[in-house]
């Protein structure tokens, strides 16, 4: 979506957005307070932020009234199960042998096409919500430098002004409150999450205090099962899966009964096999 042309006195930049605390809160930062002419842009990997048209709206909404000229969500859901997920289960990718790499193998899929847009855009900058000591901005980074080692990367929590004014995630929230930029997160549940089709992972606020209760029926007991469901309310029988392979990577899934009769089939276009996978595991508690 294009709200207005951009002004051609000042610099073009693409900012991967995701409509949260964080990158709204930059977004009007990058055109208000450093003058940036902003097209955000939000790669569609599955997460629930994007999961219809009413959402996609909403978030397309939010980044006009924080000052961009320009919208792109992009559906990049097969391409990052075919060409990053596959090829991760085929390396057996793990990180100190249990994460699975949901967030990591995300960047390079994101980044990708935010410098094919930024090309697209004839934009100088870019620009990614990732703090300044973490391993996200170096996913990010690295990709940028190899496919244009021209484009110039703005990053705000490494600049000190930036870092002046945003102490906290509360410093954030006030931002965004003061400029009318509506987000989700709020002064009581401080957290964030980040969510494709592959995972979903959490941080901040609450969850990084151990004496925080975990009560079940509130925060953040049934936040953190968002994906799955309590092993209390699974059915009692369970799921009799067959998944075929083929150089590494599932390209048919079967349903069995108790018989062994094949009572449902997913072949191999790697998103429906993978919504289908994700629908029976949340069923029965996986995660």
């Amino acid at each position: 979506a294009r709200f207005r042309e951009p002004d051609p006195s000042k610099p073009r930049i693409v900012l991967a957005y995701s409509g949260g605390l964080d990158t709204s809160t930059q977004l009007a930062y990058l055109a208000h307070e450093k003058g940036y002419e902003v097209c955000a842009y939000i790669a569609d990997l599955g997460q629930d932020d994007v999961k219809d048209k009413a959402a996609i709206e909403e978030i397309r909404d939010k980044a006009q009234a924080s000052g961009a000229y320009s919208f792109e969500c992009v559906d990049l859901r097969r391409e990052f199960i075919r060409d990053y997920v596959y090829e991760c289960i085929r390396a057996n990718c793990l990180y100190e042998g249990r994460y699975l790499l949901g967030t990591s193998m995300a960047r390079p899929c994101i980044a990708k096409k935010q410098v094919e847009l930024a090309w697209r855009e004839k934009a100088e900058y870019v620009s990614h919500g990732s703090t300044g000591k973490g391993n996200d901005q170096v996913r990010f980074e690295l990709c940028y430098l190899g496919m244009d080692p021209n484009l110039k990367c703005v990053t705000l929590w490494r600049e000190p002004e930036y870092l002046a004014k945003f102490e906290g995630r509360q410093d954030l929230l006030d931002y965004a409150s003061s400029h009318n930029i509506p987000v989700s997160q709020t002064k009581k549940h401080s957290y964030s999450e980040d969510e494709n089709i592959m995972h979903i992972s959490y941080e901040s606020g609450e969850l990084e205090d151990p004496a925080y209760p975990g009560v079940v029926t509130e925060y953040p007991g049934l936040v953190l099962k968002k994906k799955t469901q309590d092993l209390m309310d699974t059915p009692d029988e369970p799921c009799r899966l067959e998944i075929d392979f083929d150089n590494g990577a599932p390209v048919a899934v079967r349903e069995h009964d108790a018989s062994g009769a094949v009572t449902n089939s997913t072949g191999e276009d790697p998103l429906a096999l993978f919504a289908k996978l994700n629908e029976l595991a949340g069923i029965h508690g996986v995660g």
